[in-house]
């Protein structure tokens, strides 16, 4: 072979080596997805049916994920549900500091894994900012919400979910 063979040859090696990865990281970009890469998933306020009128508890529309498959830190015990649709509901907290914004990182066999990460807002129009940049923030929630909405490519069942929490 001649030295401009070996040029082409080597070149046409790179761009295949290229490609390859840009498809694997394409093709299973669901479950190798990092902070950016994934959409943000839309939020939602849960409600509830009325208590029925003979005094029973009306079905739990929204339940909890059991403690035995979280993995993760600072979730409460009602941060982590499911719905009828097999979608499942992180707690996602809004402030007038900052808000969660929630993504899936993943689906595995074993695993569901999910990204909260906080980010800051901008004050307020009006509000008093402290001589060290401080503000009061009002903060909102509670069991109803806000959730993030995250659409699985299969129910949740006997999964983990593990959480992720950036500040």
């Amino acid at each position: 072979m001649t030295r401009s063979s070996w040029g082409i040859a080597g070149a046409v090696a790179g761009v295949a080596a290229v490609l390859l990865v840009g498809a694997w990281l394409l093709l299973g970009g669901r479950d190798t997805g990092r902070a950016g890469s994934t959409p943000l998933a839309t939020t939602t306020v849960l409600s509830w049916p009325p208590d029925p009128s003979d005094g029973s508890d009306p079905p739990d529309p929204y339940p909890t994920v059991p403690s035995t498959q979280m993995r993760g830190d600072d979730m409460s015990a009602w941060a982590v549900r499911t719905d009828a649709d097999g979608r499942l509901l992180v707690q996602a907290r809004e402030s007038d500091c900052s808000a969660d914004h929630v993504r899936l990182l993943g689906e595995h066999p074993d695993r569901v894994e999910v990204e909260i990460r906080t980010v800051a807002k901008p004050p307020p129009p009006g509000v008093t900012i402290g001589p060290d940049g401080s503000y009061g923030c009002m903060s909102s929630g509670g069991s109803e919400g806000p959730y993030a909405v995250i659409e699985l490519a299969e129910p949740l069942g006997d999964r983990a979910v593990v959480i992720d929490r950036q500040p």
